[in-house]
């Protein structure tokens, strides 16, 4: 296709009127179904529709599909634009995907300073399907960012009917009322061996109120340790997702029979 039709219903109370304008944009072409590491019948994209439901925002109507890949054609890309419906033109439009790579079955969601989400299913020759997610800040230069991982994908999904190896139609991405800053993500992966799951992930492009700790591990398995010798040497990562600065003065060089191994300044 080379157009997106934007429809609008005016007065919708007293006397409402349907329109409809066709908005042309640059050719994209069918979805390609998606291969796997293991191979098998080939996971169904559905095709390049619009599958999710569109985020209309502040006169601003935001929009994801999956689309075949423009540079590798064998592949499957995320297809983003934003559509100013007053000036029924594309004013933002950028595609992420990559070579031997699948994205597909996109979600969108906005917060309230325009930052997008969108989550997706990703596969590829040689990785599993996983769910996904990338994102765009209000000021980012044109185009989407890298996609970070929900979680990957943990086995061969081949699970055949009419010669349709089907997958979920529909992933979602919504914004927390509470806050209007939290994604919430509900993304599908490969849970095994013909099985599948939904991963559950928050994501926010804006700092928590206040500080808001974070740390990688709460528990640490240091394995077995021959007594008098040292065991295996692990690393934690203590993070702060708030506003506020987060202010560490000290760390104790050792605790019973644990220690750093390095030094700090603090």
């Amino acid at each position: 296709g080379n157009i997106y039709s934007l429809y609008k219903l005016t007065n919708p109370i007293t006397s409402p009127v349907l329109t409809r304008v066709n908005i042309s944009v640059p050719f994209f072409g069918p979805t390609p179904n998606a291969n796997q590491l293991g191979g098998g019948t080939p996971i169904e994209s559905n095709g390049s529709h619009i599958k999710t439901a569109p985020v209309f925002r502040d006169g601003f109507l935001y929009a994801t599909h999956s689309i075949r890949n423009s540079v590798y054609p064998f592949y499957a890309s995320i297809k983003y634009v934003k559509i100013d419906v007053a000036a029924n033109t594309v004013v933002e439009s950028a595609e992420l995907g990559a070579n031997h790579y699948f994205y597909i079955y996109p979600a969108i969601a906005v917060d309230k300073d325009g930052n997008i989400g969108i989550t997706c299913s990703r596969s590829a020759d040689s990785e599993y399907i996983g769910s996904y997610f990338v994102t765009r800040r209000f000021s980012d230069p044109a185009g989407l960012s890298n996609s970070f991982t929900l979680q990957p994908g943990l086995g061969n999904y081949n699970i055949v009917a009419n010669d349709r190896n089907r997958w979920g139609d529909y992933l979602g991405a919504f914004i927390d009322p509470a806050d209007e800053y939290s994604f919430w993500m509900l993304s599908e992966y490969a849970s095994g061996t013909n099985a599948y799951a939904c991963a559950v992930g928050q994501v926010r492009l804006h700092p928590f109120t206040g500080v808001y700790s974070f740390v990688s591990d709460s528990t640490l398995n240091f394995g077995n340790a021959e007594v008098g010798q040292s065991g295996d040497t692990l690393s934690v990562i203590l993070a702060n997702y708030g506003e506020d600065d987060f202010i560490i003065s000290d760390i104790p060089s050792s605790t019973g029979d644990f220690h750093l191994v390095s030094t700090h300044s603090f």
